[in-house]
């Protein structure tokens, strides 16, 4: 078995993946939850204070009319609502391990910065334990661990436009290493939890808060009409789907006073979905007199409609699959692209940066921002670069950066690639500084103990790749990035950062050894503050590394690209050959083969998920029949029948895909290498 510095990283891997769970049980017997049942939080907020504090209010939306909870931005006091935990949470002292939260609001046009709806605060020591907050472009869900000598805490996000003055409902589901959102009953977004929701998160000595953190910051301004909190099950399944989705109402008493209950102009019940009845339980009946009823069926999970003959399943937006693609805009570039990197300005909106490059021009040329504007992407900004091959997106201490790889010119002399910060007042990006590389293909950022990094893989120094790519380190004192260490490489063209428990790890695809394409690309392991070899992969001209979990497991995928070399000779498949999907084994500290799909000089792999479905698709740019119009194509992961295609998309000279979500929907655009106009495609779902 292999030893790095004396200790055997699978074995300490296999003991933080098996033995976790130990380690966090508390001392002391949890009592178990036994109420599941809708535990509505305005109510018991408006119980428990007899009276609004300044600066909240219950006021009516005659438009809608509802009642809600208002918020006002203008004043100066600590404005939410709060009650003790305790009064929820009568029959146990943790908070439930799987959970929804439902939250009906309308939060102020063009608000800025962090808000939040709901917190969980163990009051002694101000600590956060749960909370849900809101900017203006995301919603975000905060948790901490139970407690031990250092709290750890983790903040998934969802990209959505929740601030834009309009009423909305969304859904935070939590259930194992998954968290989802579901908005005004469209299909969810999840997201895989590095960090599971705590099983035992404790709640003793903890309150409630509404519209705040107990801290007159970042308050919320608006209006709240509804938060129900739902152990051990979906929230959206009850509420969806709604004739009214963006005021979805679960079937509740109101928690406002009886008088102020607005009325409805003797509309049936079914007209108005905050009336909607749904009933849950094992068994209902189902008649001529029934038509139109919903139910929720507890053994099998799945909300049901009544047809006057008997119960029809309700389609489970969870479970929404793509169905096909269409084209959504045509983006015109400045020149080929090679690289696309989609990203999110807190305050601002959806980005997209486009590498241009012309291999005919020994010269710098622009490359463009663009900005998601009404629907779209429209060129935002211009920047010059020489070559460039790929941009990366990073945060540090509130800052936006981006970096990008300048390949440089065709003589092969070292390149100056750059790091761009964004000037809030200016609205721009600006040259914040400037790092020697040779023909350099990729950046990658990473965080590891709060230290910041940036990786650049240089790829020759004239007709030399046997050379060294070099990991920056950020100096917070000069707000800089300076070398740390450098790493042999071959032709490198992607470094790929991915965390699996407490260990970082890179691995970089190397493409060329100066005689073959055949060389080993080198998965390293972070130990003792330096990246140290792991493994070592047989890759061919590989272009591309891709980390994805799904569930439990984790696969680093490698885009194959070229065969070429002394035992290529009497090949004829050159571009048309395999690339591999590895799978990790904790056992033997490695990652195995395990699945290999035929691509055509494939460029680049993206990860993404479409409801409850894991996907992947491949940037084919080449085939053997020497042509650049080549499918790309998605696949879907199908469990024992491992990645089957799904889905072929007509591409030029694919480069490079990026997976984004914008008010609910979901797009893939993807780079063309050989012209000035890429695509984004609509992901159409059923």
């Amino acid at each position: 078995m292999n030893l790095i510095h004396g200790r055997s990283w699978a074995g300490t891997v296999a003991c933080y993946l098996s033995l976790a769970v130990v380690v966090a049980i508390p001392s002391r017997l949890p009592r178990p939850c036994t109420n599941l049942q809708p535990i509505d939080l305005l109510a018991r907020a408006l119980e428990f204070q007899r009276y609004l504090p300044s600066g909240t209010d219950i006021t009516i939306d005659r438009a809608h009319t509802i009642h809600a909870i208002a918020f006002s931005p203008d004043s100066g006091t600590l404005q939410g609502v709060n009650f003790p935990s305790n009064r929820v949470f009568l029959n146990c002292e943790y908070f439930p391990e799987e959970f929804s939260i439902l939250v009906t609001l309308k939060a102020r046009l063009n608000m800025k910065g962090n808000q939040y709806i709901l917190s969980l605060v163990q009051e002694r020591v101000h600590n956060i334990r749960l909370a849900i907050r809101i900017t203006r472009f995301k919603v975000f869900f905060d948790y901490s661990s139970s407690g031990g000598p250092v709290v750890k805490k983790s903040s998934p996000s969802f990209a959505t436009e929740i601030a834009d003055g309009e009423w909305h409902t969304f859904v935070i589901t939590v259930t194992g290493n998954d968290v989802g959102l579901t908005v005004d009953c469209r299909p969810p977004y999840f997201t895989y939890l590095d960090r599971a929701f705590p099983a035992y998160l404790d709640t003793t000595g903890t309150k409630f808060h509404i519209g705040n953190k107990r801290r007159r910051k970042e308050q919320f301004t608006g209006q709240l009409h509804q938060l129900v909190l739902l152990p051990g099950a979906d929230a959206s399944t009850l509420v969806c789907p709604s004739l009214n989705p963006r005021l979805a109402r679960m079937n509740l008493p109101s928690p406002f006073p009886k008088d102020l209950v607005p009325q409805h102009n003797n509309a049936p019940d079914h007209q108005s979905d905050a009336r909607m009845k749904v009933e849950m339980g094992d068994d209902s009946v189902c008649t001529n007199g029934d038509v139109g009823r919903m139910w929720f069926d507890t053994k099998s999970g799945s909300m049901k409609l009544c047809d006057g003959l008997g119960w029809i399943a309700v389609a489970d937006a969870g479970n929404s699959r793509i169905d096909y693609l269409d084209v959504h805009q045509d983006v015109y570039t400045p020149a080929n692209t090679i690289d696309i990197e989609t990203f999110y300005i807190e305050g601002e909106g959806l980005f997209m940066a486009t590498a241009n490059h012309d291999a005919r021009l020994d010269k710098e040329l622009d490359s463009s921002i663009f900005k998601w504007t009404n629907g779209e992407f429209v060129v935002h900004q211009n920047i010059k670069t020489y070559g460039a091959q790929e941009w990366e997106y990073f945060v540090i201490d509130g800052q936006t950066f981006l970096a990008v790889a300048n390949y440089g010119g065709t003589s092969g002399s070292e390149t100056n690639s750059r790091v761009y910060r964004w000037e809030p007042k200016l609205k721009r990006f600006a040259l914040h500084q400037e790092m020697i590389t040779f023909n350099a293909r990729d950046w990658e950022a990473f965080e590891i103990d709060g230290e910041h990094y940036l990786v650049v893989a240089n790829h020759a120094r004239g007709l030399e790749h046997n050379i060294e790519s070099v990991i920056f380190h950020w100096e917070r004192a000069g707000d800089y990035f300076v070398p740390y260490q450098t790493i042999p490489t071959k032709a490198a063209y992607d470094w790929e950062a991915f965390t699996i428990g407490p260990y970082h790890f890179l691995a970089v695809a190397n493409a060329y050894n100066g005689v073959s394409t055949k060389v080993d690309s080198v998965i390293y392991v972070w130990q003792y503050g330096r990246f140290l070899p792991l493994q070592f992969v047989e890759t061919m001209g590989c272009t591309d590394w891709e980390y994805m979990n799904i569930g439990k497991e984790h696969f680093l995928v490698a885009a194959n690209a070229f065969n070429h070399g002394p035992h290529a000779l009497d090949s004829s498949y050159r571009y048309s050959i395999n690339s591999t999907i590895y799978k990790l084994n904790v056992q033997k500290q490695r990652f195995e083969e395990f699945q290999n799909i035929r691509t055509h000089s494939a460029t680049d792999w993206e990860s993404f998920r479409v409801g409850r479905d894991n996907y992947l698709v491949v940037a084919n740019s080449y085939d053997d029949g020497e042509s650049n119009d080549v499918d790309s194509v998605v696949y879907r992961w199908q469990g024992v029948e491992k990645f089957k295609p799904v889905h072929n998309i007509p591409t030029t000279s694919c480069a490079d895909w990026e997976f984004f979500q914008m008010h609910g929907e979901s797009f893939l655009v993807y780079a063309n290498a050989k012209g000035r106009v890429s695509k984004v495609l609509r992901i159409r779902t059923y």
